[in-house]
């Protein structure tokens, strides 16, 4: 059953040359970005789960891909894709974005802080432009 599952995995990953190319492009920070975002779904849904003291059972497959993005396997670009790319969404670019507009409305309008957003967000926007298969 999962050698069928893995086998079939395979098979429509060489015959799209996009998810080869999507793998191939994907540098030590971007794997670290797709890790760092998987991780805090992790934690927050052991959180939820231990403050309200029901187990979460959906959470072994977020450790899963988290393990795989790790080893750059396959399963990036077939399975986990979007989810990952939802994870990047919520757990880091929202974030940035909002606090980068914080920053703005505050005092704080150091260009040197701002260009760290700025680098941060645009390096969040072209991993999800990968990751949705944009490649330009």
């Amino acid at each position: 059953g999962n050698d069928e599952a893995e086998e079939h995995k395979r098979k429509v990953f060489e015959i799209s040359p996009q998810r080869k190319t999507l793998l191939l492009s994907l540098d030590d920070t971007d794997i670290q970005t797709m890790v760092e975002a998987l991780e805090i779904t992790i934690n927050n849904r052991l959180a939820s789960a231990q403050a309200s003291g029901i187990e979460d059972h959906g959470i072994e497959r977020f450790i899963e891909w988290r393990d795989k993005v790790k080893t750059r396997h396959i399963c990036i670009t077939t399975i986990a894709r979007r989810p990952i790319l939802h994870c990047i969404r919520k757990n880091l670019l929202q974030p940035l974005e909002d606090q980068k507009f914080d920053l703005l409305i505050g005092v704080t309008t150091d260009p040197e802080t701002l260009k760290i957003f700025d680098d941060k967000i645009s390096h969040c926007k072209r991993l999800m432009a990968k990751l949705k298969f944009d490649l330009a």
